[in-house]
């Protein structure tokens, strides 16, 4: 680094990328954190809501309490039959309709017409409460307003009350409700007696009616079965349907016949045509057992006896023999043909026969189809009258049904009226002595002392939410691409009070405070030693934020870690490292740059904080530019090669140009941010500005942390002196003692210099 101390330096981080550069709009909470922060508020709000809640009470109960006198009815459910028990009917209730028959007479005992009615009695108008209004009308929107009614959830019960305002009225509560709940079951049982003698009368005129007109139907009937001869009204057992019946079995025999001699009458012909007859064996006897075939077998016989003589006689070659073989041949030729003869005729008689017997089939069949058609016809006009004849009777059936019907709803309208357990509503509590129901202790002592607890924590919340400065380190990461480094607590947390927070390392090494400075400058160490970097400048968005003091307590503290360190006051407007370090002033840096002095005599060594100081110089009129110039980067380079850590005190970044100019010189930059001062944007703003040049950003110190109320850093801080005293004790009991470091009692004006302002 020191051959090319502007050679250039690999970001640590990632880098950047598609990343939002905004930070989020809303600041995210910890409710308990914030609980906890604003306890004390809420406890405040708390009690003076319970003081302003108690006063309400107190007012109204005096000046305008409220009472209210309630009753209750019940609705019965009713048997589903007469002579049914209420256990079934309960059973088989059906939820839903009971509670819509609930809400129609939670309307009904909220309306004009039983609020006018309920007034109209004496009882209620010699009240005080009544003659308080100047009219009825007056009157009825009172009771609206004030007259309560509804279901109690889950049971068939209802709740009415009614409220009044003033101690004088409160007697007059139950006289006027009860009034109204009578007024409404006075309407109520009217209403169901008149439509009991409704649908009783309704019921007589339509069982006259159907009388009437069964009367009609049984003359019709009468009339029909007369004109129309109906012996029976089965249809099987009807004279027509027999005879249909017995044609239509004649009918499927004829055709059965009629298809089989049809069938042998065609093979007879087609045997006849084709002179291929043939003859069963039957008929075969029959021709030998003929008259003819018979006298010719016979004659046969005689020949072959007669042969048989002569043939023993005279042997075969004689005449007489030979004749008679002649005369047997021929007689057995006519024997052949009487027997094909007598085929022939047999033959042609069945022929003939069977077209007899189809013609006369045929015959047959025209006629039983006429009286099968006939039948027929008888059958379908007699079917037809017996549904005539059963559509009237379907007619009287219906109207006896209807008329059993209404005579079953006539019973039991008569038995409803005399069960009492048909009645609907019925008072089951009548109205109570009035009671005070407003004001309530208990609203007005725990409701608005909530009220105004949860208006003011919604306020916190709400200021919380859009709050956008940096209080904490958790508040640091909702700045895109921002590493926290380490956080410094303001001076006030310190249970040890110090007086000033500058060379607090040196002055008080035990404190807070320089434990909290040593932890800072472990995490910049650790960077800056990873990517051997040597110089490093700390830089504020504005001034005020504690950068020249924490510059100093760095710097001393890497001194005490064995390094060498040099600080450099690059804060030509508003230089104080030589203060803190109580050095002079002059020369400094500027005198370097301008050669009006050399480096040896600028650098200021401070032997009891082990650092050197290269302080501002005569830097009023001095030009930011010469922070840019060569005679800049030859000094950054020498000091590289003299010191191990170079500190560099820069001027506010949004204020001044300074800065930037360093971070093209310098290795690594720090950004001091002071806790509650400064609002993300701002810092994110200034990061993007300082980013992108030679120098590394390692990340932000958050300066100035305050505690929340029983929060984490107040109860660290409380473990820490916690763990030190304990130390201590175990030193001085083992012997051993702590050396104190003396500490010097500044002025008021010193003190006041301590802090920085804005250039």
């Amino acid at each position: 680094m020191t051959a090319n101390p502007l050679s250039a330096i690999p970001p640590m981080t990632a880098p950047p990328g598609p990343q939002s550069s905004q930070s989020p709009r809303f600041t995210p909470l910890d409710p308990l954190r914030v609980l906890r922060q604003y306890a004390k508020v809420l406890i405040v709000a708390f009690v003076v809501g319970l003081i302003v809640g108690v006063s309400v009470f107190v007012y109204m109960r005096k000046y305008a309490p409220v009472y209210a006198s309630s009753a209750q009815m019940a609705v019965t459910i009713p048997p589903s039959g007469i002579w049914d028990a209420n256990d079934v009917a309960d059973v088989r209730a059906d939820a839903r309709n009971v509670s819509t028959f609930i809400r129609n007479q939670v309307v009904v005992l909220t309306s004009n017409e039983v609020l006018e009615d309920a007034i109209k009695h004496d009882s209620v108008r010699n009240t005080d409460w009544y003659q308080s209004f100047t009219d009825n009308r007056e009157v009825i929107r009172n009771l609206q307003d004030n007259l309560r009614a509804g279901q109690v959830s889950g049971s068939t019960y209802i709740n009415i009350s009614l409220s009044v305002q003033g101690e004088e009225k409160r007697n007059d509560l139950p006289i006027v409700l009860n009034q109204v709940i009578q007024t409404f079951l006075r309407q109520f049982r009217l209403n169901n007696e008149l439509q009991t003698s409704d649908v009783r009368r309704l019921f007589v005129q339509e069982s006259d009616r159907m009388n009437d007109e069964l009367e009609q139907i049984q003359e019709e009937m009468t009339r029909f079965t007369r004109e129309n001869e109906l012996p029976t009204l089965d249809a099987n057992k009807n004279e027509a349907t027999i005879e249909y019946n017995k044609m239509a079995n004649r009918l499927t025999d004829l055709s059965l016949a009629l298809e089989v001699s049809k069938e042998n009458h065609q093979k007879l012909l087609e045997k006849s045509s084709a002179g291929r007859v043939t003859y069963t064996q039957d008929e075969l006897l029959g021709a030998e057992k003929s008259e003819k075939v018979a006298a010719i077998d016979a004659r046969i016989d005689n020949l072959e006896q007669g042969r048989e003589l002569l043939l023993t006689r005279y042997g075969p070659q004689h005449r007489e023999v030979l004749n008679l073989d002649d005369r047997i041949s021929i007689a057995e030729q006519s024997r052949a043909r009487e027997i094909d003869k007598y085929l022939r005729e047999t033959h042609e008689a069945k022929l003939r026969n069977s077209k007899d017997n189809l013609e006369y089939l045929e015959n047959q069949m025209a006629i039983i189809v006429e009286r099968f058609e006939q039948s027929r016809a008888r059958v379908q006009d007699v079917n037809a009258k017996i549904q005539e004849f059963s559509s009237i009777s379907q007619r009287r059936d219906a109207i006896l049904s209807r008329l059993g019907k209404a005579d079953e709803l006539l019973e039991l309208v008569r038995v409803r009226s005399l069960r009492p357990d048909f009645e609907r509503i019925k008072l089951l509590l009548v109205p109570t002595t009035p009671v005070l129901t407003s004001p309530k202790l208990g609203a007005y002592a725990v409701g608005v002392p909530m009220l105004f607890v949860g208006a003011v924590a919604l306020l916190i919340f709400v200021i919380e939410v859009l709050d956008q400065r940096i209080k904490s380190p958790s508040d640091l990461r909702l700045i895109p691409d921002v590493e926290p480094l380490g956080s410094l607590p303001d001076a006030s947390e310190d249970p040890s009070k110090p007086d000033t927070i500058e060379n607090i390392v040196r002055t008080d090494p035990h404190g807070l405070l320089a434990e909290s400075f040593r932890q800072v400058r472990t995490s910049v160490l650790t960077r800056m030693d990873r990517r051997g970097y040597k110089t490093l400048m700390l830089v504020g968005a504005k001034g005020g934020v504690g950068v020249s003091s924490l510059a100093s307590n760095l710097a001393i503290s890497l001194g005490f870690n064995g390094r060498k360190v040099l600080l450099i006051d690059a804060n030509f407007r508003r230089p104080s490292l030589h203060r803190i370090l109580n050095t002079r002033a002059t020369p400094g840096l500027v005198d370097v740059l301008t050669n009006k002095a050399s480096l040896a005599q600028a650098i200021h060594t401070n032997d009891e904080a082990g650092v050197d100081l290269l302080p501002n110089g005569e830097g009023h009129d001095a030009q930011p530019e010469m922070l840019e110039g060569a005679a800049f980067r030859n000094l950054l380079s020498q000091l590289e090669s003299d010191y191990d850590l170079i500190v560099i005190d820069a001027p506010p970044a949004l204020v001044t140009s300074e800065s930037q100019l360093l971070a093209k010189r310098v290795d690594a930059i720090a950004v001091v941010v002071r806790a509650m001062n400064e609002k993300r944007g701002m810092v994110g703003r200034m990061i993007r500005m300082l980013d992108g040049h030679r120098a590394d950003m390692l990340g932000v110190i958050l300066n100035g942390v305050r505690s929340n109320a029983g929060g984490y850093f107040r109860q660290n801080y409380r473990l820490y002196y916690q763990y030190r005293n304990e130390s201590k004790s175990n030193g001085k009991s083992n012997g051993q003692s702590e050396p104190k470091t003396p500490r010097k009692k500044k002025s008021r004006q010193t003190q006041e210099a301590e802090t920085e302002t804005p250039a």
